[in-house]
């Protein structure tokens, strides 16, 4: 059958315009230089060197040198991944024989937990989980979040597993495939792959109450939640006693829940904290500046939001093309798609874009006419299924007024 392999090829296409055009990125988790903890953050300077403020006892202060590329902090401890993927880990209860060896491509550090993605993207976890129920599936990941007592991950297929407690429906993801993850105390959230939020877990502060909307990441406190929109500015929601939950205003490029206070990086550079300061949490030191952005400001656009973006109607008839079982089933759908696909007046900005959209469908509808190429299609089904798997991993920095434009422009009028 025709399934996912148009979309494998169109995307293929799509990618090869915004990595050359614009450059590649990796996702959020992976990369992120800023992390907040129970009363304490830390974020990396734009040499890789490591900055915390807050709550800086049990060890927080025994910083490690080095060049870093990714950090996370827990209760009152802090984990980071060098530059050559090894692992640091100092605070409270760490104990430097416990730190596991190997190459690493994302750490995550819970309450008195930490787990790790190795190489291979396989999950290893260390210190004490306080539960008995904390069996750490066998399956490859891309994401990971550790939480109080539990922990939930993104497989490379995409959908989520959690593991550790469950008492709330915390370790009950729903279907379907996500983007970006992140834990609470008793709840829990991720993005789906079309922008969506989505939470689950205990309610009790409203922590699964989501804002509406399109998001590309989002941070997990103890009880509240804060994501950044496809137009990098923040919502948040759940507890704000402490001021925790209040939207920041302005633009960000990342973000970090605490206990009760929040951070991110604003799309200058610069580090913002709001929420509860009693222990100079909000006081950022004048070290922690992330690189600015260069001139104007930019926003992270994945493929798939692309396709998404000026999909329009179309989207619908290519994914009952790439359902049909025949290429008899599978032509009237795509000839719709070209007819629709020419309806669209795209903006200065993506005309390269749509016209190559407009040029792979008359490809495609040359192709399904010839039953001979129909059979070399389907012998690319393989290769187009592990290419989708990697779709999420591509991604550009777009100029704000850009993405501003693809998500202000009707696409399909």
């Amino acid at each position: 059958m025709l399934t996912r392999t148009v979309l494998g090829i169109l995307a293929l296409a799509i990618a090869g315009i915004l990595a050359a055009s614009c450059g590649g990125g990796g996702g959020s988790a992976e990369g992120a230089s800023i992390g907040s903890g129970w009363d304490v953050s830390c974020a990396l300077d734009d040499s890789g060197g490591i900055h915390c403020w807050g709550d800086t006892g049990y060890g927080l202060t025994n910083i490690p040198q080095g060049k870093f590329t990714q950090i996370s902090v827990g209760a009152l401890h802090a984990c980071a991944i060098t530059d050559v993927g090894r692992l640091a880990c100092w605070g409270d209860g760490v104990d430097p024989a416990d730190v596991l060896r190997g190459e690493f491509s994302q750490v995550a550090a819970g309450t008195d937990q930490t787990c790790a993605i190795t190489g291979l993207g396989n999950v290893e976890c260390w210190g004490n989980s306080g539960t008995d129920a904390w069996q750490v599936p066998a399956w490859q990941f891309k994401q990971i979040s550790v939480g109080e007592r539990h922990a939930c991950g993104i497989r490379e297929s995409g959908s989520v597993s959690c593991w550790g407690v469950n008492r709330h429906g915390e370790g009950a993801p729903p279907d379907g495939k996500f983007k970006d993850i992140s834990v609470g105390v008793d709840h829990s959230c991720a993005i789906a792959e079309d922008g969506q939020l989505w939470c689950w877990g205990d309610n009790d502060d409203g922590q699964t109450v989501t804002p509406a909307g399109r998001f590309q990441s989002i941070s997990s406190g103890a009880r509240h939640s804060c994501a950044i929109g496809t137009n990098g500015q923040v919502q948040c929601w759940g507890e704000n006693a402490d001021g925790q939950a209040v939207d920041p205003g302005g633009r960000f490029r990342e973000i970090a829940s605490g206990y009760e206070h929040t951070c991110g990086i604003d799309s200058g550079g610069d580090v913002r904290c709001w929420g509860s300061n009693n222990y100079g949490q909000l006081d950022v030191p004048v070290l922690v500046s992330a690189e600015p952005q260069s001139q104007e400001d930019t926003q992270r656009l994945t493929v798939r939001e692309y396709a998404r973006l000026c999909g329009g109607a179309w989207t619908d008839l290519l994914d009952r093309a790439l359902e049909s079982d025949t290429p008899d089933e599978a032509r009237p759908l795509l000839r719709q798609v070209a007819e629709s696909m020419e309806s669209v007046e795209a903006p200065d900005v993506l005309d390269e874009l749509h016209d190559l959209n407009l040029d792979l469908v008359d490809d495609l509808l040359d192709l399904v006419e010839d039953e001979s190429a129909v059979e070399r299609f389907f012998r690319l089904t393989e290769i187009a299924f592990n290419y989708e798997d990697r779709l999420e991993q591509v991604s550009a920095d777009l100029p704000s007024s850009v993405y501003d434009t693809l998500y202000n422009f009707d696409c399909i009028e």
